[in-house]
């Protein structure tokens, strides 16, 4: 992580925290701020942002006040590191070198299905259809993901059949990248308290 990165991640923690005192009258003002540090290429987005945090009546607002007021503080802001700083603002130029080098598109997620089987026999589901014994290695799993990181991916979905049958690997992933935002796609019936935890 160079200067530059240090100081974005630091100073975003700074306004996570001031956010997190009292998200519906510190939000605008943080956002008014990223409006007059951040470059005018990202202007088109703030205005996005802006727009819905100036309504308190917006679908989106209400979503962002309850993550705000229902989500532990240090999982929201490490969401917020890896998938804004890491997912998006960090990588980019990575994600730029790697799309001129090699002449292809970067995507800036991958989808990864780190197992065919499943829990159960849903009507419709695609994942009966091939069976159990299609599973990539933890070591298959961590190369993909290190593979990503090298050309500025720092988002991955995890679907499946059902990706929590793989919930000890997939957790030590996490652990191991802990750099990076997962997403998994799951019915939730293998959620426990110790994945919760």
């Amino acid at each position: 992580m160079n200067l530059n990165e240090k100081f974005t991640t630091y100073a975003v923690g700074k306004t996570l925290s001031y956010i997190h005192k009292d998200p519906e009258k510190n939000l605008p003002k943080a956002v008014s701020l990223a409006r007059k540090i951040s470059p005018n290429a990202y202007s088109s987005q703030i205005d996005r942002i802006e727009e819905v945090i100036n309504d308190p009546d917006n679908v989106f607002y209400k979503y962002i006040i309850n993550m705000l007021d229902r989500i532990d503080e240090d999982v929201f802001d490490k969401t917020i590191t890896n998938f804004m700083l890491n997912g998006v603002l960090f990588s980019e130029d990575l994600k730029r070198e790697t799309r001129e080098k090699y002449n292809c598109n970067v995507p800036w997620t991958i989808l990864l299905d780190p197992t065919t089987a499943c829990n159960l026999k849903c009507t419709g589901c695609w994942a009966a259809e091939y069976g159990k014994s299609l599973n990539l290695s933890y070591d298959e799993i961590d190369d993909i993901i290190n593979q990503g990181k090298d050309m500025g991916i720092y988002f991955y979905i995890y679907t499946g059949g059902e990706p929590l049958v793989r919930k000890k690997d997939i957790l030590k992933i996490a652990e191991k990248h802990n750099d990076c935002e997962f997403l998994i796609f799951t019915n939730s019936t293998l959620i426990d308290d110790d994945f919760v935890d």
